[in-house]
This record gives structure tokens, C-alpha cells and sequence, in this order.
């Protein structure tokens, strides 16, 4: 306990600074001080926002950032990213109970089978962020990234439930599956945390804690019930049940990108040396 106090005291710390909101402003009021000192020019006392259009920090009443959860778009995010975690923390905890009651292991090699979970939301990671560059490139809009939450969602969403109905039969199948999930959480987590910096740059702290605060209430609601749920229906139909309700969830808002995504593709350059006046 003590351990963990201490640690989320240096965290809380450290966020605080590096959060947009703070760091943003730190920043740029920097670059406009050190660019009055290279021109010779008196510095100003206070940075008005012509000099610096970045606002300076203050503390907000902490259920403001709940106002975000109103856009529709904020919503939908929260909710099936919400969805997906509480089925991805759901397995997390039933995973060593499997472990150890079916397939016998002792804490220690029950520990290392959270091994392939880490391993995939690493390549998740990267590989969701190279993805959101790629398409950030191709259709210079913010809403490219949620198409990258999409993918990162559609690759959750398979693992979760062929994790409840494979990891009572082989060792090797809840791994692999745990590994899908893990690789499809961080990769979704990523591109919602990109797009809502992108939307709102000024507050994407405060868009994120809105955001996160649905994510792991449900995890946690998740937790509490869903143990006990698996006794009595199963694994593999409570899995099921979560992986549709995230699916459902998730594509009235991909059908909205995708159609978005369409209508803002860049129209290919036209070469006017080809062009042949009539």
C-alpha cells in the first residue's frame, strides 16, 4: 500500500505537468519568451493571447470535464472503448482461476501467462499508431483516427470471445487469445486518446478523463459482477455477450466514419499539362 501510495503521488505529479492543458501553454510560453530575447525585445510581464493563443492553465471544477460526454461523438467513444476494456480487465481476472483450477499451475507460471498479454498491447501500440499516421497522411482529417479506434475495436472484439469459449480446452489458446485482446485494446486506447487531443487540443485532459472515467467504471462494474455471472452461465456465453454488446455498440459509430471518411477522401491532383483546351 505504501509502495503504491508514493507511486501515485510522483504520477499525479508528473501528470499534472505533462498533461496538454499545462504542457501546451509551458511550451509556448517558452518559444515566445526566447523569441523576444533573440529579437531584443523586453519581454512582456504577461502573455496576452495574440502573443501566446494557447490559454493559460487553470483548474476547472473536476465534474466540467463531463460535459464532454454530451458529443455524441465523445460518447460513442467512451462507451464502446468502455465496453471492450471491461471485457479486456473481465479476462485478465478470470484468466489465472483457468490457470490454476484447470490446467494446474503454480502463481509463478500463472504470472508468466500475462506475458503474451503485454507482448500484444506493445505491437498494438505501434502498430496502431503507425496505422493512425497512415491514415492521417491519406486523409488529413482528425476523424481518420477513429477509423483506427475502429480496427483496433474489431480485433478486440474476435479474441474476447473465442477467449470464452477456447481457454477451457488447450493453454495455449487463452495466450493467444489474451494476446488478440491486448493487442486490440492498446491499439483502440491509442487512436481515442489521439483523436479527442486532435478535437480538442486546449482540454484533452479533461476530454480524457471523461472518456477514461466511463472506460474503467464499466471495467470495474465488469469485475465486480462478472465473475460471478461465469459460474453461472460460462465463460464462453459471457464473453460472447460482451464481444456482441461492443460489437453493436461499435458500428452505428463506423458506419458514421467510414461515410465521413468517404465524402473528405482528397480528390487526386490533375495535371494541367494534360489537360488539352478545347
Amino acid at each position: 500500500f505504501i509502495f503504491i501510495a508514493i507511486f501515485g503521488a510522483v504520477v499525479t505529479v508528473c501528470v499534472f505537468f505533462l498533461v496538454p492543458e499545462t504542457l501546451h501553454y509551458l511550451v509556448a510560453e517558452r518559444d515566445r519568451r526566447a523569441k523576444h530575447a533573440q529579437a531584443g525585445e523586453p519581454q512582456a510581464a504577461t502573455s496576452d493571447l495574440a502573443a501566446n493563443p494557447v490559454p493559460k492553465p487553470h483548474l476547472m471544477p473536476p465534474w466540467k470535464p463531463l460535459f464532454y460526454l454530451r458529443v455524441p461523438i465523445f460518447a460513442w467513444l467512451a462507451w464502446t472503448v468502455g465496453l471492450a476494456t471491461a471485457a479486456l480487465y473481465l479476462s485478465a481476472v478470470i484468466l489465472p482461476e483457468i490457470m490454476i483450477s484447470v490446467y494446474g499451475l503454480n502463481q509463478l507460471m500463472t504470472g508468466l501467462t500475462y506475458i503474451p498479454f503485454g507482448v500484444g498491447g506493445m505491437l498494438g501500440s505501434q502498430f496502431g499508431g503507425l496505422v493512425s499516421r497512415q491514415l492521417q497522411r491519406k486523409y488529413l482529417v482528425k476523424e481518420s483516427q477513429l477509423a483506427s479506434f475502429i480496427i483496433g475495436v474489431a480485433i478486440t472484439v474476435p479474441g474476447l470471445a473465442l477467449f470464452g469459449w477456447t481457454a477451457d480446452y488447450h493453454i495455449s489458446a487463452p495466450m493467444v487469445m489474451t494476446f488478440i485482446i491486448g493487442c486490440g485494446g492498446c491499439w483502440s486506447f491509442g487512436a481515442m486518446l489521439s483523436y479527442g487531443t486532435q478535437a480538442q487540443p486546449n482540454n484533452a485532459g479533461a476530454v480524457a478523463s471523461a472518456l477514461q472515467l466511463v472506460q474503467f467504471g464499466l471495467a470495474a462494474v465488469a469485475i465486480g459482477v462478472g465473475a460471478l455471472v461465469a459460474q453461472t452461465v460460462g465463460n464462453g456465453a459471457l464473453f460472447t455477450f460482451m464481444a456482441g454488446l461492443t460489437l453493436v455498440t461499435l458500428v452505428p459509430g463506423a458506419v458514421y466514419v467510414v461515410l465521413f471518411l468517404r465524402r473528405s477522401k482528397p480528390e487526386p491532383a490533375t495535371d494541367n499539362a494534360s489537360v488539352v483546351s478545347a
